[in-house]
């Protein structure tokens, strides 16, 4: 089992990503190599779908995809087993509950 201290929050804001090319390599190389996060911040990065690697952090409680151009919710969200919370105001996402 992991230690709390192991576990990390991961706000992609904190990140000066000048591109979502360099976004996307980020999530692909540096966040998803370990399944540790409990809370992931992507929003406001323009982005319209996630990776695959998503479904591996399998500790996710918390996923803030708002103020990006998705058009449907990522179905590696819906997949996670401790996923507690989704705030994916402000996208392109048509007939979605509010609270979700």
């Amino acid at each position: 089992t992991f230690g709390t201290s192991q576990f990390a929050n991961c706000d992609a804001r904190d990140f000066p990503w000048q591109r979502t090319k360099a976004l996307r390599y980020a999530i692909h190389n540096v966040f998803f190599p370990l399944p540790v996060y409990l809370d992931l911040n992507l929003s406001y990065n323009k982005m319209s779908a996630l990776p695959d690697e998503v479904s591996k952090c399998s500790l996710l409680e918390t996923v803030d995809i708002s103020h990006n151009s998705f058009i449907s919710l990522p179905s590696c969200l819906l997949n996670l087993p401790k996923i507690l919370k989704i705030n994916a105001k402000k996208n392109f996402i048509a007939g979605m509950k509010n609270n979700l």
